[in-house]
């Protein structure tokens, strides 16, 4: 029995671990007014106890405790990991590193003993191989005329095969969210992810600003549900409005952000230095930035940090790029 089942059991009624109840005798189950189906009878919901919200945010916290790791040691201690049930927005600037991120997140969990990721590949369909590629051989990614400033070692054709236990892609196959939700599920059955990246959430959301918001939201209200419904985290990349063009990045600079506030339980701002020039006088991509926690459901789990950019795509705070210099990658 969990703690949320006993609580309502002391108190004379009967719940589950979703928040839902009855009181004894009722037969229909009150959902959650956030969630409710437009077409469901309201029933006027009895409050929480401190009792009862105690013994839900109890389970809140086992599922903290085992969420699988981030792979960033600064990160984990502000938001305790990729906790299930969780919907994670991450944003930032055009060319600031969010797809390099979000695959060294997936690379980091499936390295867990145990652990699965689905990837949604949906903007930089097979092209993701190329980072994945780069992380796992710790060589430069793939250019085909680099020319002889690239003199590291790049990544061969050879190397673009290979098996990656646990870590799954989908890429140009799903086209709306009902196909999401629905390939998702039957994959589920047979595989309990924890962390699902949908890369990015604009694919499935079209045509003018209003109905372009209206969508996006209804989106995030079935990405949420999705959550709780298969006890998963998610983490949908999402675009910058087009007036985001200072350095400094809000919540309130996401495309549609009122629906991103209401309903991501987390929300994490990349941003990437200024450009730089190299002795030849070429602008380059800084290789340094910081990693924004804009929000986050876990308690005291806001706040930023450092963040290096590797040649090889893999991203480190200052802590991973210490032990990176040491010992390099296991």
């Amino acid at each position: 029995m969990s703690y949320i089942e006993d609580a309502y059991k002391t108190l004379g009624t009967r719940g589950d671990s979703k928040g839902n109840y009855f009181n004894e005798g009722e037969i229909e189950k009150t959902g959650s007014p956030k969630y409710r189906k437009k077409d469901s009878v309201f029933k006027v919901p009895l409050p929480k106890t401190a009792r009862e919200l105690g013994a839900i945010r109890r389970e809140e916290r086992l599922l903290e405790e085992t969420a699988p790791s981030t792979g960033f040691e600064e990160l984990d201690r502000l938001v305790s990991g990729f906790v299930p049930k969780h919907l994670i927005t991450l944003t930032g600037q055009t060319n600031s590193g969010k797809t390099t991120l979000a695959i060294n997140f997936a690379y980091s969990v499936v390295r867990q003993p145990g652990c699965k990721v689905l990837y949604l590949a949906l903007e930089p369909d097979t092209a993701i191989i190329e980072l994945l590629t780069a992380l796992r051989t710790q060589k430069k990614i793939y250019r085909p005329k680099a020319g002889k400033d690239y003199n590291q070692e790049m990544t061969t054709e050879k190397d673009l095969v290979a098996d990656i236990p646990n870590l799954d892609f989908y890429t140009d196959e799903i086209m709306t969210i009902e196909e999401l939700v629905k390939i998702t599920e039957e994959r589920l059955k047979d595989k309990k992810y924890d962390l699902i990246i949908v890369d990015h959430i604009g694919y499935f959301v079209q045509g003018s600003k209003e109905s372009y918001l209206q969508a996006q939201a209804d989106l995030l209200k079935k990405l949420a549900r999705f959550t709780k419904d298969h006890s998963t985290c998610v983490m949908a990349i999402a675009h910058l409005n087009k007036q985001a063009k200072t350095q400094k990045i809000t919540m309130d600079n996401i495309s549609g952000s009122a629906a991103f506030k209401q309903d991501s339980t987390d929300v994490y701002i990349i941003t990437k230095d200024e450009p730089v020039r190299n002795k030849q006088g070429r602008l380059m991509q800084s290789n340094t930035g910081k990693f924004y926690v804009a929000k986050s459901k876990t308690a005291g789990g806001w706040g930023d940090f450092n963040i290096n950019f590797l040649n090889n795509g893999l991203i480190l705070d200052d802590y991973g790029l210490a032990k990176y210099s040491r010992e390099g990658v296991n």
